[in-house]
């Protein structure tokens, strides 16, 4: 009965609680219980985010000037950020 309600219990419970209730069968806070489990079901594409973040961390600076020149001008802009090579 226990392994049942374990089972339905989160797919009926409100919005979010399903993360709660995966995050504590995991040992793990939901923010990490998700980067387990999104790098377990697709490791390229947890790369992908991975990298992405990344970029944006490197450019800030850059990215937010390009948006604050496309907010005055009223139109995309083109900019220039620096994209690190890859580490061999």
């Amino acid at each position: 009965m226990g392994l049942l309600a374990g089972v339905l219990l989160p797919r009926i419970l409100p919005f979010a609680a399903d993360a709660h209730v995966t995050a504590i069968v995991m040992g793990q806070d939901r923010w990490n219980a998700g980067v387990t489990m999104m790098r377990t079901v697709d490791p390229e594409g947890w790369r992908g985010v991975v990298d992405s973040s990344q970029l944006v961390r490197d450019n800030a600076e850059p990215i937010g000037q390009c948006v604050e020149a496309a907010r005055t001008a009223g139109q995309d802009q083109r900019c220039t950020m620096i994209v690190n090579a890859p580490a061999r």
